[in-house]
């Protein structure tokens, strides 16, 4: 189930993040703030309906995976809003390669020499995609700064399957959301909203609600190298909603760099399921 919950999270998020380049008109906080409180509006009233705690058990890792996650939203939607949809898309997809680091590193999980080849594959691929776009250069770094805050913020979704509900996880990130986004009013303010953003809205917080469910989801049921991984599907996504809808057209270079990130995370994934195969808990994991 663990996987079949992965694969639901990436539509959803293809969906919702193409909302969030369609809004790119609002400051970041703005988008974040939209989908935060629309998160929180489907999230409350279940854990009040299942009497599930408001503010969980595990405090000190809930409150840990909702500061990494925080950074790496901002991070993410920065890059949305800058960059062409593709290439921000292969940025945060590179956190699968992350995380199997990260719980290698932290969370005993046992990861193959290949992983850390096929990461090296994929800085190739960045360099081709940043070859053509070297006032993007900045952004490219805090791609890559959100993909490996993704990373340590999927492992602690992980560490929360045995303490806490998916929905309790689900909203803590959003409580920890709200402050920073309030900071980021502070700072630079916000954008008038239109009638006509409002279906763009509605969109964003519906599809984030089911994406954010799937993935707490996928993440307590699986292991974090297989489910992560799943991501790879949204750069091909990401590559066909950008060109026929958002009208990004790419080099064939850049192209060539998003293939090679693209088949990295997906080799990734089929090491993994061999090792997996031989591994009876790991099998029990999903």
């Amino acid at each position: 189930m663990g996987q079949i919950y992965g694969f639901l999270s990436v539509l959803f998020f293809l969906v919702s993040h193409s909302q969030v380049k369609v809004l790119e008109h609002f400051p970041v906080q703005q988008v974040v703030l939209f989908r935060c409180l629309g998160i929180l509006l489907f999230s409350v009233p279940l854990m009040l309906y299942y009497k599930v705690p408001l503010f969980g058990v595990n405090k000190k890792d809930l409150l840990l995976r909702g500061v990494f996650g925080t950074a790496a939203t901002f991070c993410y939607f920065t890059t949305l809003k800058v960059l062409p949809m593709a290439t921000a898309v292969v940025m945060q997809q590179l956190s699968p390669l992350f995380a199997v680091i990260v719980a290698s590193t932290f969370f005993g999980e046992k990861s193959h020499w290949s992983v850390y080849l096929l990461f090296l594959s994929c800085l190739l691929g960045i360099v081709m995609i940043k070859g053509f776009q070297g006032a993007f250069s900045l952004y490219i770094l805090l791609g890559l700064g959100g993909a490996f805050l993704s990373a340590c913020a999927y492992n602690f979704v992980r560490k929360l399957r045995t303490t806490d509900h998916p929905l309790v996880v689900l909203s803590f990130f959003q409580y920890t959301l709200i402050p920073a986004c309030l900071l980021g009013f502070a700072i630079d303010g916000a954008g008038p909203v239109y009638s006509s953003d409002i279906k763009y809205i509605l969109i964003l917080i519906t599809t984030a609600f089911l994406a954010q469910l799937c993935l707490t989801l996928a993440f307590q049921k699986a292991l974090v190298s297989k489910v992560s991984s799943f991501g790879f599907l949204s750069i091909p996504g990401s590559i066909l909603i950008g060109y026929f809808y958002f009208k990004e057209a790419m080099s064939s270079t850049q192209l060539l760099g998003i293939g090679i990130i693209f088949v990295s995370v997906l080799l990734n994934q089929l090491v993994k399921n061999v090792k997996d195969s031989n591994n009876p808990k790991a099998l029990n994991n999903t």
